[in-house]
């Protein structure tokens, strides 16, 4: 969730990429975690309104939904200031879930930056 001073905005990069990616036909599954929050409802209200399933994104009792501040300099740099930890650095996936994704036998896997600055989702990939 981003935090702009005007409005908070869902995630975008990687849920987009899907998003876009499924509009082909292609079987598009998105793995994150979101906070039992309402910022971790909302991210997953904007994935099903993009026609993405959203049985591979965990919810974490333990850490919020993911937040970053966003600030823009009088000279037109941006500022981000990502708050951690966050529900999506406790990704976590069963044994069940890994076996549909290797029998869906995919093509490419798409993964977002942040997911290789934690040790759990790190170790996912």
């Amino acid at each position: 969730m981003g935090l702009f001073r005007r409005a908070p905005r869902t995630g975008r990069r990687p849920s987009e990429l899907c998003g876009s990616s499924g509009a082909p036909g292609h079987a598009v599954r998105f793995i994150s975690a979101v906070g039992a929050d309402e910022p971790g409802r909302a991210v997953r209200d904007r994935l099903r309104a993009m026609g993405l399933p959203d049985d591979s994104v965990g919810t974490s009792c333990e850490f919020p939904a993911g937040r970053v501040t966003v600030e823009l300099g009088a000279n037109g740099d941006t500022d981000f200031t990502i708050h951690r930890p966050a529900a999506y650095d406790a990704v976590a996936w069963s044994e069940h879930q890994w076996r549909e994704l290797r029998c869906r036998d995919p093509e490419w896997i798409c993964f977002g930056t942040l997911a290789a600055t934690a040790a759990c989702p790190h170790r996912l990939l």
